[in-house]
């Protein structure tokens, strides 16, 4: 439902101002504004009236009408049969003090228990209570009232021209020219002489006639006869009271209605006198054809119907806004501190009085510029404030700067502690001030690793939260030093209620409490608006009130400290919003101190537009309507009778039921349910006042519904509705019976046809393994045929090995000596024409010895069996070995050979077939690097040793160094340019194991990863 809101009426009380401008006390309530628009099914509305259940109820042009604060609902259309929705009084039933409202047709609708059923009986009993005025005449209807008129609600009823009868609820007065007459018991008990102006002066209260005159005097007659005067105090004038207008309300506690025009009064009888009290003005009774209306004490509203314009709710704020009266900016606060013993000082130079609440502004914002974010009144009564990076001392009585500090960084907070002035800084520094002193100068006390957000300190224990962490210093020894430390906590605020609590705010952990070592994070409420709180003020009532960017909270002490123990499970928070009289949601936080409890028992909190101040007496969050009501249920959309006990069918895969309640707190109202089951009891919310339940399984379901009344441990409201979900006709014991049988007939004949189908797919079986055994047993001699040509193979491959490393390797390795002897003999004797082709001779004899070396031994790996042996050597060994062998190689193509190596790096591997690995790649090196360095390095990592051969030549061709980098062994593509070389290499790494990497980089590099020895 949606609300109109109509401008806020503020009622502004002129106290003496300062010299510089007047305060603003503003005492402010909101007006809700209802037609046909938003809610009502007309927008004429006779008579209000509040049941006892806490619902308000009014008659319209088109039904009787239920409202719970936030939805209406016509009951007139919830009652069929009806001849008529026109509804204009609402009379009380002297027999239970409920309500009945009679509709145009003489139709009644009584009011009971939340809802509004068919009354055959009440007219008659009214007419029998009404015989007992003997000349009374009562036609079928003539209405127990007048047509149009409010005054029915007390049993103003018009017998003629001249009398009128009003009915208490033990005596029945009878009002004629000249006299009163009293009748109770069906019999005449006084008559009582006196002159009446006007009948619609008179009003009943306590079971009393009373007449107000014109003269602003108020008769008293009672039922044995008494004519008294009953004294009236309030700000009634005589010549207001010439033209009142009387609304008589149905609670007796809540008085009578007063409109003198466009002035509103409460009239309430305290002690033997009546006393009037103004609720509102500037609101003509006249101009908005005002004909219903209500006052409610409890929920502090004011309910208004008009015959044209629907129905007006005031909501009178418990808030107060202490503003300047100047422009936004400077109405928007952060630190208060005491000052004088009836004062509070703001931090931009406000003094606001805690009595009258007169504020004014002060010579402090002329001497000091303050960043409002802290001032604090320490023990000899001095001031201090701050301003980004500087700190000031005040005079408390001319307000004028005494000294000042200029900090290194910026100050965030300060606290004053026995003769101590504490500051926080942003860069995590603590400094302390002994106030009585001569030397004033803040000293460091303490360096924590984040911005101090807030100080608190108790007994010689100091707390500061941080963005980064709670922590507690405290004296150890000579020193001080942390002895708790939260970190990860961005720390808002802090209250310190005693030694073992130590309450705090934050920012997306909401609020919390350490005891000793132990931290506590409390839930937060439902909007999670909680999750960022600026601070706490305990009320010393038992309550916190919590400050927000989105409103405030209140919240039991108790409840806190029983979930911290573990003795609740959750934790009920009480919002208030603009919805119940703030002036705005957005309170400030951030500075220190933020709230103040005044020494009358109000709070003091800044906010974005003016401090607000309460009394937290007047706050009554307790829910005293209890009740959950059950407006309607609808079974796959159909609506049904609401009883405590359901019936559906399996069909009905949807069930919706509405509940309410009377939900004048607020956002305060929360609907949960459950379906316990198995033992496990999950509540859920139900959302928009609506629980929807499908596909519910067949049997008795207890779903279990409950509202939150207020603070205290399981304050719920409780509610039980059984639903009956049928079995299917399947699920009858014969049925089952039947099925049963059925059951195991069927198995019995399925097992059987089982059986026999197994046995022919066994034959069938048998014959095929007797032809798959045949096939076996010839290619099984097939194979025995292979394996013995390949062993012959095998060994004539191993012969071809021995005989070429005999006849081939040998004799290679005697004509590498023979062309060595001849190079040295050549060379000794001088004959240089000889001695470089005999030079090139000999390396080309050693390289096709190695060649022919290393594919030997390539070639024996591949065919050996068993593991390949490992052993533990030195890398700067066989770098030394292979880089000696290709020395002269390399001068003559100028290429220069560099040993990078460490001597302390040892690998366990197949020095071999390692050794087969290095001498290819630095060939290829050397190959492609004419004129140029080939380097071989090596270094460590963790468990692995990094050989790295790199040159300065070409690189690796692209489908090259893709093919290196990439697992597979065989070559991707043709490329006769490469020999065997890389294969070789490639697939010894894959034996071995090795891990490599090959990149271009001027040049190539290639880096193996080799296992780690550890040699000592």
């Amino acid at each position: 439902m949606h609300l109109l809101f109509l401008p806020v009426f503020i009622f502004c009380i002129c106290l003496p101002s300062s010299p510089v401008y007047a305060f603003q006390d503003s005492m402010h309530f909101t007006i809700q504004h209802y037609t046909d628009m938003n809610g009502l099914p007309q927008n004429s509305v006779k008579a209000i009236v509040k049941d006892r259940e806490g619902f308000i109820w009014f008659s319209t042009e088109d039904g009787l009408v239920r409202f719970d604060g936030k939805h209406f609902i016509n009951f007139a259309k919830e009652n069929p049969g009806l001849t008529s929705y026109r509804f204009h009084t609402i009379l009380q039933n002297r027999r239970d003090s409920s309500f009945v409202a009679a509709n145009a047709s003489a139709e009644c609708l009584r009011i009971y228990n939340g809802t509004a059923l068919k009354d055959s009986l009440f007219l008659e009993e009214r007419k029998n209570i009404l015989t007992t005025i003997p000349w009374l005449y009562l036609p079928d209807y003539a209405g127990y009232g007048r047509s149009g008129e409010p005054d029915e609600i007390n049993g103003l009823i018009h017998t003629g021209k001249d009398s009128v009868v009003l009915a208490g609820n033990s005596w029945l007065y009878a009002v004629l020219p000249g006299h009163i007459e009293t009748y109770a018991d069906k019999k005449q008990q006084a008559v009582i002489n006196c002159k009446i102006s006007s009948a619609d002066r008179l009003f009943i209260f306590d079971d009393t006639l009373y007449y107000w005159d014109p003269s602003n005097r108020i008769h008293t007659f009672t039922g044995d006869g008494k004519h008294l005067e009953t004294f009236l105090t309030g700000n009634i004038s005589e010549e207001e009271a010439k033209r009142i207008k009387l609304y008589r309300s149905n609670f007796l506690e809540s008085g009578v209605l007063v409109c003198t025009g466009e002035r509103w009064y409460n009239l309430q009888k305290e002690g033997g006198k009546f006393v009037a009290r103004m609720l509102i003005t500037n609101f003509s009774w006249k101009t908005n054809n005002i004909m219903g209306a209500l006052y409610d004490p409890e929920t502090n509203r004011l309910f208004l119907g008009s015959t044209t314009d629907g129905l007006f709710v005031f909501a009178f704020s418990p808030f107060t806004v202490i503003k300047t009266g100047r422009n936004d900016l400077d109405n928007v606060f952060y630190s208060q501190t005491f000052y004088a013993p009836e004062s509070v000082l703001t931090a931009q130079g406000h003094i606001i009085n805690i009595n009258t609440r007169s504020i004014e502004k002060t010579a402090l914002s002329r001497f000091i510029n303050t960043d409002k974010y802290s001032i604090v009144t320490d023990a000899a009564g001095f001031i201090w404030t701050k301003e980004s990076k500087t700190l000031v001392r005040v005079d408390p009585r001319t307000l004028k700067e005494l000294q000042h500090w200029q900090r290194g960084s910026y100050v965030t907070t300060l606290y004053a502690a026995d003769s101590i002035l504490y500051t926080g800084t942003y860069d995590g520094k603590i400094l302390s001030t002994g106030i009585y002193g001569k030397e004033l100068t803040p000293q460091l006390f303490f360096q924590l690793p984040a911005t101090i957000t807030y100080l608190q300190a108790l007994h010689g224990n100091i707390w500061a939260g941080t963005e980064k962490g709670l922590y507690q210093i405290s004296r150890i020894n000579t020193g001080w030093d942390t002895v708790v430390s939260i970190p990860r906590l961005h720390v808002r605020s802090l209250y310190v209620s005693g030694e073992n609590q130590v309450w705090g705010t934050s920012y997306e952990n909401g609020i919390f409490l350490l005891q000793g070592k132990k931290i506590t994070c409390f839930p937060v409420d439902r909007q999670q608006i909680l999750r960022n709180a600026h601070c706490i003020v305990d009320d010393h009532q038992g309550s916190f009130w919590i400050t927000t960017n989105k409103g405030l909270f209140q919240a039991s002490k108790n409840d806190l400290l029983a979930f911290a123990a573990g003795m609740q499970q959750s934790v009920f928070y009480h919002y208030y919003s603009t919805d119940e009289g703030l002036i705005t949601n957005e309170f400030n936080g951030g500075c220190q101190p933020c709230g103040l409890l005044l020494y009358n028992g109000w709070i003091s909190l800044p906010s974005m537009k003016g401090m607000i101040w309460f009394n937290p007496a007047d706050m009554n969050q307790q829910n005293s309507y209890e009740s959950i009501f059950i407006d309607r249920i609808l079974v796959s959309g159909k609506q049904v009778a609401i009883t405590d006990t359901i019936g559906v069918s399996r069909l009905d895969q949807q069930i919706k039921i509405s509940l309410s309640a009377p939900q004048w707190k607020g956002k305060n109202i929360y609907w949960e349910y459950a379906l316990p089951g198995n033992g496990d009891t999950s509540w859920f919310d139900a959302d928009n006042d609506m629980i929807s339940l499908s596909t519910m399984s067949s049997g008795t379901h207890v779903l279990l519904i409950r509202k939150a009344n207020g603070f205290g441990t399981d304050n719920y409201s409780y509610r039980k509705l059984v639903i009956i979900v049928p079995y299917g006709w399947y699920l009858h014991p014969v049925s089952l019976l039947c099925g049963g049988f059925l059951g195991l007939l069927l198995v019995w004949g399925g097992v059987r046809l089982r059986i026999g189908y197994i046995k022919r797919q066994n034959k069938h079986l048998e014959q095929k393994v007797g032809e798959k055994t045949r096939e076996l047993q010839v290619i099984n001699r097939q194979l025995e045929a292979s394996r013995s040509a390949l062993d012959r193979r095998t060994q004539l491959q191993e012969k071809i090995i021995a005989s070429v490393s005999h006849d081939v390797k040998s004799p290679m390795a005697y004509l590498k000596m023979i062309t060595d002897r001849i190079y040295e003999g050549l060379k000794q004797e001088g004959n240089s024409a000889y001695l470089r082709p005999m030079q090139v001779v000999n390396t080309h004899t050693e390289k096709l010895y190695y060649f022919m070396d290393n594919l030997l031994n390539y070639v024996k790996i591949q065919t050996a069996t068993g593991d390949i042996l490992m052993e533990e050597f030195s890398v700067k060994e066989l770098a030394a070995e292979k880089i000696d062998f290709f020395r002269e190689m390399a001068e003559q193509k100028q290429t220069c050979f560099i040993d990078n190596t460490s001597p302390h790096h040892f690998v366990a591997c197949n020095r071999v077939l390692l050794s087969i690995i290095i001498h290819n790649l630095l060939d290829n090196s050397q190959k492609a690097c004419a004129n140029g360095n080939v380097v071989i390095g090596s270094g460590e990592t963790g468990e692995e040793i990094l050989l790295t051969v790199k040159d300065t030549g070409t690189g690796f061709p692209p489908h090259i160094l893709q093919w290196l980098n990439e697992e597979q062994l065989e070559k991707p593509y043709d490329d006769s340019s490469h020999g065997l070389g890389l294969y070789i290499v490639k697939d010894l790494m894959r034996m071995l194991k090795i891990r490599s990497t090959s990149v271009n980089n001027n040049g190539a590099t290639i880096t193996l990863f080799l296992k780690k020895a550890h040699v000592s």
